[in-house]
């Protein structure tokens, strides 16, 4: 999974996940998605 930072003031966050993956693996990406944000 991609994350790119993205808009006039790089106030919005991309998410580019493969076309094909399984459930598993992007549970686990935005798991720690989830777990980097919550740290800031």
């Amino acid at each position: 999974m991609i994350a790119l930072k993205a808009g006039t003031f790089d106030n919005v966050v991309r998410i580019l996940p493969p076309l094909v993956i399984a459930d598993d693996l992007l549970v686990e990406g935005l798991e720690i998605m989830e777990k980097a944000i919550r740290s800031l």
